[in-house]
């Protein structure tokens, strides 16, 4: 018999794959800043500029010198795509990793979902319109969700402490940008050549900005080194490759019920590998962004921006993020 959902069931595999792996170098970051003292900057140049370099390799061989360059031929769009790889990709991998070193990859990676709310709500002001009613309620159960998450259900402590839950918050605002600013560019050149230059760009600048030990104590240590190579490999190139993959055969709603597996694997992996552990409010705060945010992607408005999901819109997830 002919299986005429196959294309569609490997990329729901590809996409779920991604977030998993997403999810799971939250995790490991999560170690390498908090147990063995990495720095964020040092592990975000590296993982960028990693995934970047390999990324621009491939893209080299699969499309060519000439559209691998195609972005730079005009001053506009090469100030667009110098602009994504600062705003966006850098910013959004770097305010995930200094939310998780601040607080936990779990409640990290519910945070940053909140993005996606903020590109509902930026789309509305674009269009001059106002959010329909299920958009403003799945805008309002994410902010319910950020409180659960952020007290534990306590109006007076917070569960999260106070720079992760800013640099989450961040972070959210970033994957946001991270999402807008790449539309353009991506429909003229392709995801991957725009990606692979974001990679290279966020990478450099962030060592140049930051100025990173290019070889920090710790990296004298073989698991430092394994765990920092699956957050470059595994957790960046090869799931960025398998979402890329994965584009067109998926509306934006089914991407982003699959990669929903991002904070379930980091929580999930948070809770057994380093015992991290999250109330059960704070749970079902993480759990209600997760609803709010994939109900946002169930419909979208056409007046709304391009804001399907991309390889470079994922970047923060993640959306990895990590």
């Amino acid at each position: 018999m002919r299986r005429l959902d196959s294309p569609r069931a490997r990329a729901a595999a590809m996409v779920f794959s991604a977030a998993a792996l997403w999810g799971l170098s939250g995790t490991v970051a999560q170690s390498l800043m908090q147990g063995a003292g990495v720095g964020a900057a040092w592990l975000v140049c590296l993982r960028m500029l990693v995934a970047g370099g390999a990324l621009a390799l491939l893209a080299a061989v699969r499309l060519g010198g000439h559209a691998l360059a195609a972005p730079w031929r005009t001053r506009a769009e090469a100030a667009h795509l110098v602009a994504f790889s600062l705003l966006g990709l850098f910013a959004v991998q770097f305010t995930y990793l200094a939310a998780i070193r601040a607080s936990n990859a779990a409640a990290a990676t519910f945070l940053q979902y909140v993005g996606s709310a903020l590109v509902v709500v930026w789309g509305a002001a674009r269009a001059r319109r106002t959010p329909t009613l299920r958009q403003a309620a799945a805008v309002a159960a994410a902010l319910a969700g950020i409180a659960l998450l952020a007290t534990d259900g306590s109006p007076t402590d917070l569960a999260v402490p106070l720079p992760g839950l800013l640099w989450g918050l961040a972070a959210a605002v970033s994957l946001a940008v991270n999402t807008i600013l790449p539309a353009p560019l991506v429909r003229r050149h392709g995801a991957l050549a725009v990606l692979a230059w974001g990679m290279l760009l966020g990478g450099g600048a962030g060592a140049l900005l930051l100025r990173p030990a290019p070889w920090p104590p710790a990296a004298a240590h073989t698991e430092v080194l394994a765990e920092a190579g699956f957050v470059a490999i595994l957790g960046t190139l090869v799931p960025f490759t398998l979402y890329m993959a994965s584009m067109g055969a998926l509306t934006a709603a089914e991407t982003a019920l699959f990669a929903n597996a991002e904070p379930v694997a980091a929580a999930v992996a948070a809770a057994l590998w380093l015992h991290v552990r999250l109330g059960p409010w704070a749970m079902g705060g993480g759990a209600l962004v997760l609803a709010a945010t994939t109900d946002l992607y169930r419909r979208p408005p056409p007046a709304a921006p391009e804001t399907a999901a991309t390889p470079a819109a994922a970047a923060g997830r993640r959306r990895n993020g990590a």
